[in-house]
């Protein structure tokens, strides 16, 4: 039930960025434009954000689709300053789930540009939220969890990480391809530390091979190095040397 809830909020967003950037942009409907997770663009997604010229899309859903991509192609192209403040304003956590989607990726972006006690900050908040209105393994409610269950692994806060993240895996494998990798590397941490490293070692290789079929070349390398990285400290310099060359 989980999954076909996941497919169904995955069409649901890929129809509203559909909405946004064809009713705004008014582009021929032989020539619609898609906004695929796995094969974002961020360059090309940009550009047609700015032919808007920062007009509001009239509806408070497709506003946060506008500014949740403005912010990936922001975070994306190193600019993680152009759209954050407009982006802020416009999500109000607590609203709609797609409002809870979008305060989790302004935590996932404070993440990934290295802020973990901001990440912290704002993902407790929406993580708390979703629980609270859908519960526990929801899709908002797992989506909020990675930037939280990362930033907590960052500031050595192990176990409630690992609390953080249990049992989320399964519902997070419709999520977009930021969510997944860091969820997956957070996971497979996790299980190291544990002293799963077998575990860990094949959790990061299905991964791999699942970005492999998706087409994601920047999730096999990230699975790929955090391999490498685990086998370096299990001191295997022959399987670390393997990994290299794949990473080659």
């Amino acid at each position: 039930r989980r999954e076909l809830l996941g497919q169904r909020c995955a069409t649901r967003l890929e129809h509203l960025s559909d909405a946004l950037l064809v009713d705004q942009l008014q582009i021929d409907s032989r020539r619609r434009c898609h906004v695929d997770p796995f094969d974002f663009d961020p360059v090309r997604t940009q550009a047609l954000l700015d032919t808007l010229h920062g007009k509001p899309a009239g509806n408070p859903e497709l506003e946060l689709v506008r500014m949740s991509l403005g912010l990936r192609c922001a975070a994306t192209l190193c600019q993680p300053a152009r759209s954050r403040a407009p982006y802020r304003a416009a999500a109000q956590p607590g609203a709609t789930e797609l409002g809870l989607l979008g305060g989790a990726m302004m935590a996932m972006m404070a993440w990934q540009e290295g802020n973990a006690y901001e990440a912290l900050r704002l993902g407790r908040q929406v993580l708390a939220l979703a629980q609270q209105a859908y519960g526990r393994r929801s899709i908002a409610a797992s989506v909020c969890a990675v930037p939280v269950a990362a930033a907590l692994y960052e500031q050595d806060r192990i176990d409630m990480a690992s609390e953080v993240l249990a049992g989320r895996l399964h519902t997070l494998r419709t999520g977009t391809p930021d969510v997944l990798i860091e969820a997956g590397l957070c996971h497979a941490r996790l299980q190291w530390l544990a002293g799963a490293r077998q575990e860990a070692l094949a959790e990061l290789a299905e991964a791999e091979a699942m970005f492999h079929r998706r087409g994601l070349p920047r999730g096999v390398a990230r699975m790929v190095a955090e391999r490498q990285r685990m086998v370096l400290a299990g001191k295997d310099l022959r399987h670390a040397q393997r990994l290299q060359g794949a990473l080659d």
